[in-house]
């Protein structure tokens, strides 16, 4: 898949996303002071567990569940992975790698008591739980997408 491609979809689907739970909060609420208040805490949540402000796999594992219910965490992940997904491998000393894309490129990671050369996107695996699974996270945003129109259809019809 070309990246310029692949990021456009991702981009737009989750700008489609957001939308749509805009027009669904519109729709379920009686007025705009409760439409306001309830934005600001679905943007805060999306913000907070997306992954970018505390990585996926530092959250607790309470409150794992909640990364997967924010469309953030699929739009970010989708979009690290198409511009910086490697497979490339780094032996001990020997960088092994056929192609040259930004999460190819090495990066020194200090560690305690000596400093580790890691790909950047290992590094984003190790950091923030990114994963190289494009598809999986386009379909996700579709299904909030989906999920979105539904709840908006329901609260315009409602009595």
């Amino acid at each position: 898949i070309v990246p310029f491609v692949s990021y456009w979809a991702l981009f737009a689907s989750f700008v489609l996303a957001v939308t749509y739970l805009g027009h669904t909060l519109v729709a379920v609420t009686s007025n705009e002071q409760t439409t306001f208040i309830l934005t600001g805490f679905f943007i805060s949540t999306m913000a907070l567990f997306a992954g970018f402000l505390i990585g996926v796999n530092n959250v607790p594992p309470f409150w794992q569940f909640m990364t997967y219910i924010v469309p953030t965490r699929y739009a970010l992940n989708g979009i690290a992975a198409v511009f910086l997904a490697c497979d490339c491998s780094l032996d001990d000393e020997v960088f092994l790698c056929s192609t040259d894309t930004l999460g190819c490129r090495t990066v020194m990671v200090p560690r305690t008591g000596f400093v580790e050369n890691l790909t950047a996107w290992d590094l984003l695996q190790e950091v923030y739980g990114f994963e190289d699974r494009y598809w999986t996270d386009l379909g996700a945003i579709w299904l909030f997408i989906l999920i979105y129109r539904i709840g908006a259809t329901i609260g315009f019809y409602r009595v």
